[in-house]
């Protein structure tokens, strides 16, 4: 009797369809409890196998992601993304928004007298000054949009403020020191035009005008900003 109600609390405890399944893999031959942790120990092998393929999968989509948005020198972004940028943000409310295209002086003659590696080290700098003045928080955005230019999509509430911004900009490259190579001397020109005239709608025909300012600009002298209030 007492038995009886010991295997009733046991039962009760353990759960009957538990206790009736291990009695089952204690009456199985060893080869038949071998091939079936064998078979958990493949399904297992297998499933960890597609978590990794599935992981390294996603860090591959990642990475060709990045790499189609930012350039592959400076990690900024690149001319194509700034295009769709352009689009898909600044488009929709740009009255607030500025562009400001300016280029390495003289970045070809530099790199002759002091080398590539210096040319693009210089890159990288302005290129990393331009990343810590951008403020993602407000819409703006930075890009290399070529082999010495880069473009600044600038917020700001007015023309005198969009200049101010960018002619501290410039001021800051002109005065970057160069421990390894005290000859270098580098600045910049630019060009800024507002993105809100009511006469251009097409974001590539405006960019292809700020670029064309921005060779206006140059052929007027070096380390300056320079605003465009009408691109009509």
């Amino acid at each position: 009797k007492n038995s009886e109600v010991d295997a009733k609390n046991f039962y009760s405890i353990y759960g009957k369809e538990n206790i009736e399944a291990a009695i089952k893999d204690l009456e199985k031959s060893d080869e038949e409890i071998l091939n079936t942790y064998s078979v958990q120990a493949m399904k297992a092998a297998v499933a960890g196998k597609i978590a990794r393929k599935r992981v390294q999968r996603e860090r591959l989509v990642a990475k060709l992601d990045y790499l189609s948005k930012h350039d592959d020198l400076t990690e900024l972004y690149n001319r194509r993304f700034v295009i769709q940028y352009l689009e898909n943000i600044v488009w929709h409310s740009r009255d607030r928004y500025y562009m400001f295209m300016f280029t390495i002086d003289d970045l070809k003659a530099l790199g002759d007298s002091f080398g590539h590696v210096v040319a693009d080290r210089i890159v990288c700098n302005v290129a990393h000054a331009l990343w810590e003045t951008v403020n993602e928080g407000v819409g703006e955005c930075g890009a290399r949009y070529g082999e010495e230019t880069f473009l600044f999509i600038m917020a700001a509430d007015s023309d005198v403020e969009a200049f101010m911004r960018a002619d501290a900009f410039r001021e800051k490259i002109s005065g970057f020191i160069w421990n390894n190579t005290p000859d270098v001397r580098i600045s910049i020109s630019g060009g800024i035009v507002p993105c809100r005239d009511e006469n251009e709608f097409d974001r590539e025909r405006l960019l292809k005008k700020v670029d064309a300012l921005l060779d206006g600009f140059k052929s007027r002298g070096k380390n300056q900003v320079r605003i465009f209030m009408d691109v009509g």
